[in-house]
């Protein structure tokens, strides 16, 4: 079974209201990722037609903020996959009043099926060179992120520092 990642795009669009503001005037950053989470949640429904979850987010870089009533038009898809996990890339661009585009944001995330799914995961198809270089360095940011996972639990386990003792 294979799966071309144009079939997994999915796109959100939406608007920056007051009520989605930080202290700073800007789009709240956990609003923002709720979005994110809910387009990329839809390119892996597409992709496996199985019940996953959000495991990690991988990378979240910033790149403009987004103001009250600049348009927020995000695209999603899939753009890696191991025995049970699914890697998703966002961009997130910002639409001024004027209809002038530039990019706010982008995000890597991780996704697994549930352990009740004993679904086979299909085989990823890029057809563009884009979808070709991220594809093909899917298996290094896997690495990178298994590393920083291992980290982690290293400090995890230093519970005086987590104390703050």
């Amino acid at each position: 079974m294979e799966k071309h990642i144009k079939d997994t795009l999915a796109t959100q669009t939406s608007i920056v209201h007051y009520n989605d503001l930080n202290s700073h005037e800007t789009l709240f950053g956990g609003k923002l990722f709720s979005l994110i989470d809910t387009t990329s949640a839809i390119s892996v429904s597409r992709f496996c037609h199985s019940k996953a979850f959000t495991v990690a987010i991988n990378q979240m870089e910033y790149y403009a903020p987004l103001l009250p009533g600049q348009i927020i038009n995000i695209s999603s898809f899939v753009c890696g996959i191991g025995v049970r996990s699914i890697e998703t890339f966002a961009l997130v661009y910002g639409e001024n009043l004027d209809g002038t585009t530039f990019l706010a944001a982008s995000c890597f995330m991780t996704y697994a099926l549930a352990k009740t799914e004993n679904t086979v995961l299909p085989k990823l198809i890029a057809d563009t060179k884009f979808e070709n270089e991220i594809l093909s360095s899917y298996n290094k940011r896997k690495e990178m992120n298994l590393n920083y996972h291992k980290y982690l639990k290293e400090i995890i386990n230093h519970k005086d520092v987590i104390n703050g003792k």
